[in-house]
Order: C-alpha cells, then sequence, then structure tokens
C-alpha cells in the first residue's frame, strides 16, 4: 500500500513539472495566478495521499515521497503568490527571473529534505518539510521585496522629474501659439530629427575623413543648437523647413553610406571616386546646414546691426557736440567757466 502511494506522488510530481515546465517556458509572460492555482489543485491529492500515510505509519520512521513532492509544489505555490504581489505592485520584469531561479531552488531544497528527513516519523516529517519551506521561501523573498520597493521609489522620482519637465515644456510651446495637434505634431518631428542627429554624429565619428569635415564646419554643435533653438520658439518650425526635412535626413543617409563603403575590405578606382564625391557633398552639407542656421538667425544678425548703426550714429552726434564745444574755447578761452 505505501509503495503505492509513493508512486503515485512520483506521477503527481513528474506531470505537475511537465505542466509547469510548459508555462515556465514563457518567459516574462507566464501567469502568476496560473501557477498559484496548479500548484493547488496538485497539492490537493498530495495532502489527502500525506495524511494517508500519516495515519498508516504515525510515529514510525520512513521517507514519505508525498511530503517531499507537496513540500516542493508548496513552495512553488507560496513563490508565485509572493512574487505575483509583488509584480503586480512593482511591475519590474527582474522579478520574474528571481521567481523562476526560486522554483529550482525550492525543487532542489525539497530533494534535500529526502536526507534531512529520512529517519523522521512520518506524523512530524509532513509538518516539518512544510514548515521549514515556508520560513526559507519568506527569508529569502524578503530581500527582493526591499530592493524591488527601492528601485520602485528612484523610478517614481524619475518618472515625476520626466512628467514634470514634459508639462513644462508642452505649456512652453501653448505659450508659443500651437494648438494640440500642433504639439503632437512638433514633437513627431523633433524627435526624428534628433534620432537623424546622433545617427549622423555616430557615422561621423567612424571614418576619419569624415570628422575633419566635421571639425571643419562644427556641423554636429551647430546642428544640436539648432534643434535647440527650434525647441526654443516652436512657431518658427516652418522657417526650418530645409533643415528639417532635407539637409539632416541627406546628412545621415550619407554619412552612413560613406561609413559602409569606407568598410569594404576590397577597393577599386571606383569606389575610391565614389568616396571623394561623397565627401565632398557631405562638406556641401554641412555648410548648407550652417548657412540655414545664420538664416534662421537673420533677424538677430539684423537687429544687432542697426543697434551698432544706432550706437555709432549716437557716438557720431556726441563727437560733433563736443567738437563744438572744444571749438568755441579755442576762440573764446574766457568762456571757459562756462563750458560743460
Amino acid at each position: 500500500m505505501l509503495i503505492i502511494l509513493q508512486l503515485v506522488a512520483v506521477v503527481i510530481g513528474m506531470i505537475y513539472c511537465v505542466v509547469l515546465g510548459k508555462e515556465l517556458y514563457k518567459g516574462f509572460s507566464l501567469n502568476y495566478s496560473y501557477i498559484a492555482k496548479l500548484s493547488s489543485i496538485f497539492l490537493v491529492p498530495l495532502w489527502i495521499e500525506g495524511m494517508i500515510v500519516v495515519l498508516l505509519c504515525g510515529r514510525e520512521p520512513m521517507m514519505s515521497l508525498a511530503a517531499i513532492v507537496s513540500s516542493g509544489i508548496f513552495g512553488v505555490l507560496l513563490l508565485s503568490i509572493l512574487f505575483g504581489g509583488m509584480k503586480q505592485i512593482f511591475g519590474q520584469k527582474w522579478l520574474t527571473i528571481i521567481f523562476i531561479i526560486g522554483i529550482v531552488c525550492a525543487v532542489v531544497t525539497a530533494v534535500f529534505f529526502i536526507e534531512l528527513t529520512e529517519n523522521s516519523p512520518a506524523r512530524n516529517q509532513f509538518m516539518d518539510v512544510h514548515i521549514m519551506m515556508t520560513l526559507l521561501i519568506i527569508g529569502c523573498t524578503i530581500p527582493f521585496a526591499g530592493f524591488a520597493w527601492v528601485l520602485s521609489l528612484l523610478k517614481n522620482n524619475q518618472t515625476s522629474h520626466i512628467a514634470y519637465v514634459k508639462s513644462n515644456k508642452i505649456q512652453h510651446y501653448r505659450e508659443h501659439g500651437l494648438s494640440d495637434s500642433d504639439i503632437d505634431f512638433f514633437r513627431s518631428q523633433m524627435a526624428e530629427a534628433k534620432e537623424r542627429i546622433e545617427n549622423s554624429e555616430k557615422h561621423i565619428q567612424a571614418v576619419a575623413k569624415l570628422r575633419i569635415i566635421e571639425t571643419r564646419h562644427n556641423t554636429i554643435d551647430v546642428a544640436k543648437q539648432f534643434f535647440k533653438d527650434i525647441v526654443a520658439e516652436p512657431e518658427r518650425l516652418p522657417q526650418a523647413g530645409v533643415f528639417m526635412n532635407k539637409l539632416l535626413p541627406s546628412l545621415e543617409d550619407l554619412t552612413a553610406k560613406y561609413v559602409e563603403i569606407s568598410n569594404h575590405v576590397a577597393k577599386n578606382k571606383q569606389t575610391y571616386l565614389i568616396l571623394d564625391k561623397s565627401a565632398a557633398t557631405i562638406e556641401k552639407l554641412c555648410e548648407s546646414i550652417t548657412e540655414q542656421y545664420l538664416q534662421f538667425h537673420q533677424s538677430v544678425y539684423n537687429d544687432l546691426d542697426d543697434e551698432i548703426k544706432l550706437a555709432n550714429k549716437n557716438l557720431s552726434k556726441a563727437n560733433d557736440t563736443i567738437n563744438d564745444d572744444v571749438d568755441s574755447l579755442v576762440d573764446d578761452p574766457f568762456a571757459f567757466d562756462d563750458f560743460e
């Protein structure tokens, strides 16, 4: 009778491992509540079997496979409840990895219980293995729960800061006359432009020839500043249309192709001619970006020029006044007391 019960426990454990393995194969998309329900279903017959073994053997020392298998499944049940709750609260994917590792550890621990409780009375053995498994799992889970809590605090602070910055940016766009649809369009355009600038910078840094061209025109810094200036005055996006829609895409595309061709192991005369033509075109693009930047700020330069002209005009008037006063003083030295 006991042998049959032991075999039944082994069969139940094997079936459980197969079903559990299929769920764990899903990785990060596994269902904690499903694993908890699955474990509960398989625990019922094992606990019934364990109680039968206790009734049959009582205080007799023996190794109860039903107790060992049920302790392993019970460990998985506890892990699925604890980590399922943490995943729902904190939403951190790394908890799934720790959960799977915990399942492996629970199974290994259950196997270790075979030697630990081999000579224990059947009545004590069933309770002991479940109590030890409970204490081990709770004790090992607490540090991970604390770590997940700390990470969630840091993430919430960062999210709050990002939300605050985003809110300020949206308010800034609205103050410059952009509607909600305009803001969505503007942000998509700027996100694309940012990606193009970053890709172009990466391509340029990959080849010495492109680095020389970029250094000569300071193109990346100009493009980044151009980007910031557009964000500062979003209503002027149409004035930067050439930069956004023509120059940046062309620069990204040409630099990428230049890097690809220059990395070819074998090159012939035609290859070098293509590289030279591409480099010349890239240099023209760099010049055009600078020109577009200057044109975007032309009103500032015009205002500065007007200020300079006005200052020179005022300075000229002041000099004429001083010269007239000096001339009158020379003509009449005794008028010194009246000179101001």
